[in-house]
């Protein structure tokens, strides 16, 4: 335990003495027999009993973990919750299967120490146990939502049950993606493209092809992310998605680069180029840009297995998001229920793509493929 540590923790205790004596001095003034006395005298032996170890360390010479404060603190709580921890005087200890015993120590209700290991050449393996419990629990993909003050919130991607849609295009993309990031590399990607095209899907299954560990964070709680760098280096994800980016008020330059330098594959999402810095669209920034304006046929053909050929055709047309709300929303309330809101859910991805194209001023860079962006050039010097 590191002298800081130890000092926060013995002043911690040293209030709570204060405490306790300022409750015996309350009960000085009531002796009135033997028997009070008597009493008196048991509460200052146990009082001296439960502080006996001011200045004995428990844990002492052992070594801290290296790994951020919330994924320890998690790990902790995850398994007092499920009972897989024991815990003897204050000090909890749990052996993981790669055979590191990590422990932390309990100050009082509101104040935990560690994690530690005994020995300084356990730290990685005690690092790596902790983030790999983590993943275990919260499962292969994970969303961080900000909070109150500027924490944040780790949990289950709601995404996840969606399972993941394959992709033969995705799979394209992953064939040189995979080159690029072998031997050490790093590669950040900005997927970009109507609303509702199958982007977030897409960096889903790039994460799945990547290894399978998936960070999503919404751009809202894009600061929190910042500041919670550390974390992302902890936790090795195989890929970290930052979604709708040209819905950040102002230009994330500096994030951008930092996740960039943690990660080894960052995946970016916006329905819109329009606005953006174009500092952002550099290499230094992105490696790669991909225009997604919807998936492929065969992702539509499993989507649609099970749908009335007539509402199949309307679908079709729509993008893949639209389709899978109507598959979902048709299973829970009913194919009847289903064709009623078919009208509707069509006119609202209308609305949207008018809403997007007028936000976009017509067609632009923002709506077209890289490879049919029109750059205004230098006009000739016709004086010659």
């Amino acid at each position: 335990m590191s002298s800081a540590l130890k000092l926060r923790a013995r002043l911690l205790k040293a209030l709570s003495i204060g405490d306790d004596i300022l409750s015996l001095s309350v009960h000085i003034r009531d002796i009135r027999s033997p028997l009070s006395m008597a009493t008196l005298a048991m509460r200052g032996a146990q009082t001296w009993m439960k502080h006996s170890t001011l200045f004995m360390d428990p844990l002492s010479g052992y070594t801290q973990v290296p790994v951020h404060a919330h994924i320890g603190l998690s790990v902790l709580q995850l398994m007092r919750k499920k009972k897989q921890i024991t815990e003897v005087d204050g000090i909890y200890e749990k052996t993981f299967p790669s055979g590191v015993t990590v422990f932390w120590e309990m100050i009082d209700n509101s104040n935990i120490e560690g994690p530690y290991v005994k020995n300084e050449e356990d730290e990685e393996r005690g690092t790596e146990a902790l983030c790999t419990y983590f993943w275990d629990h919260y499962g292969s993909q994970i969303f961080i939502q900000g909070q109150q003050q500027g924490s944040m919130q780790i949990i289950t991607d709601p995404l996840s049950e969606k399972g993941i849609l394959t992709s033969k295009k995705v799979e394209g993309l992953w064939a040189d993606y995979q080159k690029m990031l072998g031997d050490g590399g790093n590669l950040s990607v900005l997927l970009y493209g109507p609303s509702r095209s199958g982007k977030t899907a897409a960096a889903r299954y790039l994460s799945h092809l990547a290894g399978g560990r998936f960070l999503r964070v919404s751009v809202k709680d894009i600061y929190q992310l910042y500041q919670g760098m550390e974390l992302i280096k902890d936790l090795k994800p195989s890929a970290v998605c930052i979604e709708d980016i040209d819905r950040c008020p102002e230009t994330p330059l500096e994030i951008v680069e930092a996740i960039r330098a943690v990660c080894p594959f960052m995946i970016v999402t916006a329905n819109t180029l329009q606005g953006l810095d174009p500092a952002l669209l550099a290499p230094e920034r992105f490696d790669e840009i991909e225009f997604f304006d919807r998936l492929e046929d065969e992702i539509y053909d499993k989507l649609l297995a099970n749908i009335d050929a007539d509402v199949a055709e309307v679908l079709r047309a729509l993008p893949v998001g639209y389709v899978d709300y109507y598959r979902r929303t048709s299973e829970r309330l009913g194919k009847d229920r289903g064709r009623e809101k078919l009208e509707a859910l069509v006119n609202r991805a209308e609305t949207v793509e008018k809403m997007f194209a007028k936000l976009e001023g017509g067609a632009n860079l923002a709506s077209r493929p890289p490879e049919e962006w029109d750059f205004p050039r230098p006009e000739e010097d016709k004086s010659s």
